[in-house]
């Protein structure tokens, strides 16, 4: 059984009864090692660019929403409790999802 902090009902407010428990902790736990792995790459990505147009911006956008997607997945409902259930993380996935879409050549030639 995967640890989770007291208060959670161990449901989804997107998906329902369609995913609860131990199932549901264990895909946000898929969706939050993809969405890290792709910030990572992401950020790996941008560092090492050189003059032309990186891969990072593909990489943001879709751990980003990999990461709002997750979020999603996992609050169960309870405004008094979306800081413990992740809002901090979904709000800068948010920013940064935007960031890369509004801001293309941010990092490119140009930029």
């Amino acid at each position: 059984m995967l640890p989770v902090y007291q208060g959670w009902k161990g449901t989804s407010w997107l998906l329902g009864s369609a995913v609860t428990g131990d199932a549901l902790r264990k895909l946000c736990v898929v969706l939050w090692a993809v969405a890290g792995l792709g910030l990572l790459a992401a950020g790996i990505a941008l560092a090492f660019a050189s003059s032309s147009q990186s891969a990072w911006r593909p990489l943001a956008i879709g751990a980003s929403a990999v990461g709002i997607l997750s979020f999603l997945a996992f609050w169960d409902g309870q405004g008094r409790r979306l800081f413990e259930e992740g809002a901090v993380g979904a709000v800068l996935s948010l920013a940064l999802l935007v960031a890369a879409l509004v801001l293309p050549r941010a990092f490119g030639p140009g930029g």
